[in-house]
């Protein structure tokens, strides 16, 4: 909305439609805000912030505002001070904006002497969780071909993820009886071994939020007083603790606003359950219910095709996006004759569309990663560059982690995985042979390995070469951790990294350079940040699937983006290219088999990778394809027919004869 009529609503309701003024407006009491793609949901949440801050309905330290990403939350805070700065009305620093784990994290910090935790606890990433769990297979001589670590990881956050702690562990959770015992012990270890560590994993940190409030019923009663207003984004996507989490927290106000779509819920294989968003008025009685169905991202034609698809769901609540723009173009169908030629029609459209550059305009959206090789080599083939979302993030890589446990390690004794980490990074003499008695020692009473080493090497049980490495590891964490309450932590960083030897061992790489600029852009960071606590755990929380911030960052570029569907969710392009509409590939196989809501929900991935797109939709789909060095000639997707004929330009190639060379045929009024 824009003219004269907005001149007079006040700054948090000008330029929003009727349905969003409501959303924004609404008073006390559950709500739910249903935000089709593309309707301006972050805008609502931030408007709403806004205006429960101008009208006085409260302070801004009694908001939270609840978000999924890092990326999200920054955009929210960012723009939710801009507003308040034009009304002349500073946020000032009592704001809680953030991601679940990051505000469970804060809570707990102040109360975690009540769970045997201090309040510098390590929040620990999948690659550490992996390496304690070797440590308390070895302590334990828990060995078993199937149970490896990274599926304990795995297994053990999805318990967590549903709230189930080792004590309620049950045949639903674990149905072969054979293990549940082995691996419910197991469980048991590593959870002790994470509080003689000072640690916690990320799905820790609600369900000891949870813990918490069970057993000090006024720290719930502190913060559920405290925020008399709670806002959730992408509802959709919750999980079940995530779920209990806000139920506790709203339950002595009921003031709880939620906002998601249940046609984007496409993570059930992470834990999100779609019934939160589908039960929300049944859980919490007296819902408000808005919709938001204006769309400013897709054109009309974009719009139908979407929507004709997703009404074959039965699990949704009914809604129907529309636009006040333009019709545009109409989708486009290429049935391709095998994968080879779909990525020659891609390429070729973008080359064509794309006289002097401007690649950024484009992103290819699949199913599965397998299918992107053939559409790199057409790319290349085209001298068009790309990007690929999912290659290794900077938090990932392995000099970026050593620093960090150097820093860790520096700030407490009580971080094994850091330990475990850089005993031997550089070399240092401290074999497998010696880690294992250091391991046996810490178990044996129940002490962290720093600990143990120190009383090994009082005791004399350290000699030799491995005497010697832990010594001189020793000295360099004490002076480490001497520096840090005089010196920037970026200074001690550069303190340990040099001392230890560590530079000059990464100098000799022959990736050694960039591993080292790399450090150095660390050390910018931590330089920029100034807390150390608060910089590792924010390095800790920055998750490859909830950060997203790899494929954020490449479709600003001038190169084609090419991603998962499920990375992609968020995103937006101008012209899309949804490929490998297929049976069993979209919809997948695997999702068909598994679960019974599977098909539903292989119908939202697709609805997703639609909406991303502004101004062209492109559909492809392959006669035959090769899977596995095998030639398959698939079936079209069922999605296909579920789209009337009359909203597609379809095409398909043509041999041109005496040649191999493919050219696009095409109905008679269609647009190139």
């Amino acid at each position: 909305m824009s003219g004269a009529a907005d001149d007079r609503l006040p700054p948090t309701l000008a330029g929003l439609n009727p349905p969003q003024r409501e959303a924004v407006t609404a008073g006390t009491g559950p709500l739910m805000v249903l935000a089709g793609a593309g309707s301006g949901k972050t805008r609502v949440l931030t408007h709403r912030l806004a205006h429960l801050i101008v009208t006085n309905a409260c302070h801004p330290g009694e908001l939270l505002a609840v978000t999924f990403t890092n990326k999200a939350a920054r955009e929210m805070r960012e723009r939710l001070v801009s507003l308040l700065a034009g009304m002349d009305r500073p946020a000032g620093g009592g704001l809680w904006i953030g991601t679940f784990h990051a505000m469970a994290a804060r809570m707990l910090r102040s109360h975690a002497e009540r769970l045997g935790f201090a309040d510098n606890f390590t929040i620990l990433d999948t690659g550490d969780q992996e390496r304690l769990i070797r440590q308390v297979a070895q302590a334990g001589n828990f060995k078993h071909s199937y149970w490896t670590p990274k599926r304990l990881v795995q297994l053990f956050s999805r318990w967590k993820d549903s709230g189930v702690g080792p004590d309620q562990v049950g045949e639903e959770q674990l149905p072969n009886p054979r293990d549940r015992d082995l691996v419910i012990a197991f469980y048991r270890h590593y959870q002790e071994a994470l509080r003689r560590a000072n640690c916690m994993d990320f799905g820790d940190l609600l369900l000891n939020c949870l813990l918490l409030w069970q057993r000090e019923p006024t720290v719930l009663e502190l913060y559920a007083n405290r925020f008399r207003h709670i806002l959730v984004d992408e509802y959709q996507d919750t999980n079940l603790v995530q779920y209990r989490w806000l139920q506790h927290l709203s339950g002595v106000h009921g003031n709880l606003c939620v906002v998601g779509d249940d046609d984007q819920s496409i993570y059930s294989w992470r834990g999100a359950r779609l019934d939160n968003i589908l039960r929300f008025a049944d859980d919490f009685p007296g819902t408000r219910v808005v919709r938001l169905e204006q769309n400013y991202r897709s054109t009309g034609h974009i719009l139908d095709v979407a929507g004709s698809l997703i009404r074959n769901n039965t699990g949704r609540m009914a809604k129907t996006l529309w636009t006040a723009g333009a019709a545009g173009d109409k989708v486009v169908l290429y049935t391709a004759e095998d994968g080879e030629d779909e990525a020659r029609f891609i390429a070729d459209e973008i080359h064509e569309g794309t006289p002097d550059g401007g690649y950024g305009r484009f992103a290819i959206l699949v199913r599965t990663a397998r299918q992107t090789r053939s559409l790199e080599e057409a790319l290349l083939r085209r001298g068009i560059p790309y990007q690929m979302v999912g290659g290794l993030r900077f938090m990932e890589r392995a000099e970026i982690k050593d620093a960090l446990a150097y820093l860790r390690l520096a700030q407490s004794d009580r971080d094994d995985p850091a330990f475990e980490r850089i005993v031997n990074t550089p070399a240092r003499g401290v074999g497998e042979t010696s880690l294992n008695r250091i391991r046996q020692a810490a178990a044996r009473d129940g002490i962290p390995l720093m600990t143990a080493v120190r009383e090994m090497m009082a005791d004399g049980g350290l000699k030799g070469k491995a005497g010697g490495g832990c010594r001189a590891l020793l000295d360099l964490v004490d002076k480490g951790r001497g520096r840090l309450t005089t010196h920037a932590p970026a200074d001690v960083l550069e303190f340990l990294l040099q001392e230890s030897g560590y530079l000059s061992w990464l100098a000799q790489d022959e990736r050694g350079p960039d591993r080292l600029d790399n450090l150095q852009e660390l050390k910018n960071e931590l330089s920029r940040r100034g807390s150390l606590i608060l910089f590792l755990e924010e390095a800790a929380l920055v998750t490859d699937l909830m950060e997203r911030t790899g494929a954020a960052g490449a479709s600003s570029g001038d190169w084609v983006l090419i991603s998962t569907l499920h990375a992609a969710k968020g995103l937006e392009f101008p012209v899309v290219f949804l490929a490998g509409l297929e049976e069993e590939l979209l919809p997948h196989k695997l999702a068909l088999e598994e679960s019974a809501n599977g098909l539903e929900e292989e119908r939202r991935l697709a609805y997703v990778g639609m909406t991303r797109a502004r101004e062209r939709l492109f559909l492809t789909c392959a006669r035959r394809r090769w899977v596995y060095n095998r030639l398959e000639v698939p079936l079209p997707s069922r999605f296909l027919r579920e789209i009337p004929g009359d909203l597609l330009e379809k095409r398909r190639q043509r041999l041109a004869v005496g040649r191999g060379v493919g050219r696009v045929r095409r109905q008679p009024g269609g647009s190139w």
